[in-house]
């Protein structure tokens, strides 16, 4: 699972996640930043800290794809002609 550009290995985790193991499965392989941060729960300091365990690497070039994503969900479309 990604957050905040950083994988996560939540494998020894999911039968403990207050939310249940299938909230997580549902996210493995995928950046789950916006869920975490509030789209779905906004999770606190000791689940940040508790995630910040689970850190296995840096996900190459996710902060700017995100980046590009959040840009173009803010640029307004042009209008049909």
């Amino acid at each position: 699972m990604i957050l905040d550009s950083i994988a996560h290995d939540v494998g020894d985790f999911l039968h403990d996640h207050p939310g249940g193991a299938e909230v997580l499965l549902s996210k493995i392989g995928k950046d789950a930043t916006l869920a975490f941060n509030g789209g779905v729960q906004r999770h606190s300091k000791a689940a940040r800290n508790l995630a910040a365990l689970m850190r296995v690497a840096v996900v190459k070039g996710a902060a700017e794809r995100r980046k590009s994503l959040r840009y173009k969900e803010r640029k307004p479309s042009s209008p049909k002609a």
